[in-house]
């Protein structure tokens, strides 16, 4: 109750709660805040802050793709497949210009090991051309790098 007065009087933000002017829309009804979107104070869209820093202790031992639970991308030349760890797996392709709102419409359950996604370049029979995978995967880095999210460089397969 004392923090909550603090931070309505402006004395003191909390740290871990959007103020009126980052919170663009009302909170998740599930209680895991993955639909809110935020801004941070130079306007850029970034992802929850209760999505906690990269714990390398959770996956640095993973070495099969069934296995990794956070987020998971092969980027391409037609698209970056996108991968949710879930039950049914399914990909989903998706442009470039479309993975920053992919990522900030993932609930916090979906990034157990932090604020890290697995990117593979190719994986798979390629599509596209080089030229487009190459653009689109520095589409890719750019938008991670912006969310705060570290990459985690897996083998093509």
């Amino acid at each position: 109750m004392i923090a909550a007065i603090g931070w309505r009087l402006g004395s003191r933000r909390l740290p871990d709660r959007p103020g009126r002017a980052e919170q663009q829309n009302a909170a998740d009804p599930a209680g895991d805040f993955g639909s809110q979107r935020f801004v941070n104070r130079a306007g850029r869209l970034i992802l929850s802050a209760r999505i906690p820093p990269p714990d390398p202790d959770k996956y640095k031992s993973i070495q099969d793709a069934r296995d990794w639970h956070n987020p998971y991308i092969a980027i391409q030349g037609d698209g970056i497949h996108f991968l949710v760890s879930g039950s049914p797996v399914e990909w989903r392709i998706i442009q470039a210009d479309e993975l920053l709102n992919t990522l900030r419409a993932l609930p916090v359950s979906a990034w157990p090991y932090g604020r890290v996604i697995a990117v593979v370049d190719g994986g798979g029979p390629q599509s596209g051309t080089p030229e487009a995978s190459r653009r689109n995967r520095a589409k890719a880095e750019e938008v991670l790098k912006s969310l705060g999210v570290k990459i985690n460089g897996w083998p093509g397969a």
